[in-house]
């Protein structure tokens, strides 16, 4: 709430009785924040690469 309260100037008590509750999720949602990098082994990278790989043959055997 507070990330809210301070980019748009809203008091506590318009946030949470004057804004919907769709706005406040979708605000949230946009907020800047840190995701962890994942570490991948090998095997996962290639794996992910086959099955993106087999996704576009198989679209153009389709065709």
């Amino acid at each position: 709430m507070w990330q809210i309260a301070n980019a748009t100037g809203w008091s506590r008590e318009y946030i949470l009785n004057g804004v919907n509750y769709q706005t406040l999720m979708m605000m949230l949602a946009d907020a800047p924040r840190y995701i962890k990098k994942k570490k991948e082994s090998k095997e996962e990278k290639e794996e992910e690469a086959d099955n993106v790989l087999d996704f576009f043959q198989s679209n153009l055997q389709s065709e």
